[in-house]
């Protein structure tokens, strides 16, 4: 009996145990769940490190379209940018947006309208010649481009549309400009001209110690010992051009000596070798000179008339 009783509460002490653990088990769960949410909210409340909002970044225009030229229903409108109105001309000159404008719609004419494009091989070889008159290199052809604020790609369409400009107003303007040739005669007789006196002359040079004293005065008076002056190749000067300390080769004959003037280390050496007297000039001679300034108003009129007839055939829109 007593052993059973034994047993009983033996039993119930290790239900108490039992039930003393897992309590202790739950309050160290509590516990623990507590102490996990007061390190969250521990990590809640630390201050994070200001993040400084940067600034957006502002945007530049590079350009915008400035202008629109109406063609032809057939073909899309020419646009212009900004940048296009306003640069220079591909020989660094400025320009006016209507110079700019004017360009691209003879441009339009002569290659839709008129059929006169310019083929590559004329472009390449008006480059060869550009480049072969002012000893460029291809470098340096570039760089002229870019001087001029063009790419090479660039610079090549511009001499492109150059090259039609100059063959429209061939066309359409210097083929009308005839000027009858009673006209440029009447020009003459009201304002002939006269031509200067020229002379032709020959500058020397004679190192000191080659001729005395003596020996020079004969060479200045009568040209004896010029043989001895290392002459210069002898050019044309005009009287209007001469100088003073010269004027008085006027009196002289051909081949005499017009001065011998001393330097630092010899005597220059002035010889007159021919004098050409003042005379008028021929119609002939001037006929071209005439023509051209009769031209001038007709042209100055063409031009107007074509740009006009431009402005009622293309409409411009500016932006």
């Amino acid at each position: 009996m007593k052993k059973n009783i034994f047993i009983v509460l033996l039993a119930t002490t290790a239900l108490s145990a039992e039930q003393t653990v897992d309590v202790k088990k739950t309050d160290i769960v509590k516990k623990d769940g507590a102490l996990q949410k007061n390190i969250e909210q521990q990590k809640n409340t630390v201050k994070k490190p200001a993040v400084k909002k940067q600034a957006p970044k502002k945007l530049v225009l590079e350009d915008e379209i400035s202008a629109i030229i109406h063609t032809s229903p057939e073909h899309d409108p020419i646009i212009l940018t900004r940048k296009e109105l306003s640069r220079l001309s591909i020989n660094g000159q400025p320009q006016t947006k209507e110079e700019v404008i004017r360009a691209r719609k003879i441009e339009y004419e002569g290659v839709h309208v008129f059929k006169m494009p310019i083929p590559d091989e004329a472009i390449t070889g008006y480059m060869r010649s550009l480049k072969e008159a002012h000893g460029m290199t291809d470098d340096q052809f570039k760089q002229k481009f870019e001087e001029a604020g063009y790419s090479y790609e660039e610079g090549i369409d511009e001499l492109r549309r150059m090259l039609i400009v100059d063959q429209l107003f061939n066309f359409k303007i210097k083929s009308r400009l005839v000027v009858p040739e009673d006209e440029v005669r009447a020009h003459y007789n009201k304002n002939s001209q006269e031509v200067p006196a020229a002379y032709n002359i020959r500058q020397g040079f004679l190192s000191s110690g080659i001729l005395t004293d003596d020996e020079l005065k004969d060479l200045r008076e009568t040209g004896k010992h010029s043989n001895l002056v290392d002459w210069m190749s002898p050019y044309w000067r005009s009287e209007d051009d001469l100088a003073s300390s010269l004027k008085h080769m006027s009196t002289m004959s051909d081949g005499s000596i017009a001065a011998v003037l001393s330097t630092g280390n010899g005597h220059e050496v002035i010889q007159l070798i021919k004098k050409r007297p003042k005379r008028t000039r021929t119609f002939e001679e001037s006929y071209k000179e005439i023509a051209d300034i009769l031209q001038r108003p007709l042209f100055e009129k063409l031009v107007k008339e074509y740009e006009q007839e431009l402005d009622k055939k293309y409409e411009v829109v500016y932006l």
